[in-house]
């Protein structure tokens, strides 16, 4: 639009690093980093104050309105998001279960917004809180020596008879 090619100096985000960082690289050419206070997209004041290339009202309402309809179809896919607040929910366990509006922040969504893509894609924000307990939960019966009471504490559970009723 400014007829100039820019990238960010710097993009970062809330939620921790993917696995594969391809597509952040591309998309944004600049560094990337995760588990920030903040989402943002930082650029050069001289980027920010350039002008469209032939600004004026008429384009800049029909830009408006075509980035409109665009996002409105961008959608992550649900089995990739149902699996990112996955990841999301697994690391605050031991603190308690984190709260739903705790994770749409960190998604940069709305609960409503949130509640509904998981919905989508066939799942509940309780089923992945639970799906979590239940993986991790296993894995350590199994694979420590951790007494119950530690377990349950360490999968979000305020008292071990609540773990026990559980699972």
């Amino acid at each position: 639009m400014s007829g100039k090619n820019i990238s960010p100096t710097q993009v970062s985000f809330k939620h921790s690093s993917p696995n594969d960082l391809t597509s952040f690289n591309m998309a944004f050419n600049c560094p990337v980093l995760f588990n920030q206070p903040h989402c943002s997209i930082s650029n050069k004041t001289e980027v920010l104050n350039l002008r469209t290339a032939k600004a004026d009202v008429s384009i800049n309402s029909y830009l408006l309105q075509h980035v409109d309809e665009k996002t409105k179809v961008v959608k992550i896919p649900g089995s990739r998001l149902g699996r990112d607040v996955e990841v999301l929910i697994k690391d605050p366990l031991p603190t308690g279960i984190p709260s739903i509006h705790h994770i749409a922040d960190l998604t940069a969504m709305s609960n409503r917004t949130l509640t509904r893509r998981l919905s989508e894609a066939g799942v509940t924000y309780r089923d992945l809180i639970k799906k979590n307990q239940e993986t991790i939960a296993k894995d350590m019966l199994h694979n420590t020596s951790q007494s119950i009471g530690e377990i349950a504490f360490l999968t979000g559970f305020s008292e071990q008879s609540a773990f026990k009723r559980a699972f």
